[in-house]
Formats: C-alpha cells, structure tokens, sequence
C-alpha cells in the first residue's frame, strides 16, 4: 500500500487542485492542433515500438495515452468538469 500512497496525486494536492489542472490542460494544451499532434505522435511511437521494435507493453501503453489524449476533454465535458 506504501507505493499506491507514493503515486497517488490526490495524496499531495487537493481534489479540486487536481481537476482544475486536467481540466486547463485539456482546454488550453490538448485542444486543436497540439492535441492532434500529440496524438498522432503517440500513435506512431505505439505502432513503431509494438510492431517494429516487438516491445507490445510499451507499444500499448502509448495506445492509452494516445486514448486519453483523444477522448480526455470529451470524458471531461460529459463528466461536466469542462
């Protein structure tokens, strides 16, 4: 349970802190252009180190973030947090 304690975000900063900066990151940082950039990024990084390179843990993991970059401000908004 120490490691889970370690990581845990909402064990340093408040939960308010914690959606008021997910939520400036995805209106300002994640939106348009810089947000499709960095998604197509991550997709080719994925398909790049799970295809080419056979390291299929890293290659899905970059597929999840390359998932929270595309869905993060609509699971957001749907949620009422943006």
């Amino acid at each position: 349970m120490h490691l889970l304690d370690c990581i845990d975000p909402l064990h340093y900063i408040s939960q308010s802190d914690y959606t008021e900066f997910w939520t400036g990151l995805f209106s300002t940082i994640l939106r348009g252009f810089w947000g499709r950039s960095l998604a197509v990024i991550l997709i080719v990084l994925a398909f790049y180190l799970g295809i080419r390179r056979q390291r299929f843990q890293l290659g899905i993991w970059f597929i999840f973030l390359a998932a929270g970059v595309i869905y993060g401000a609509t699971l957001l908004k749907w949620l009422g947090l943006l």
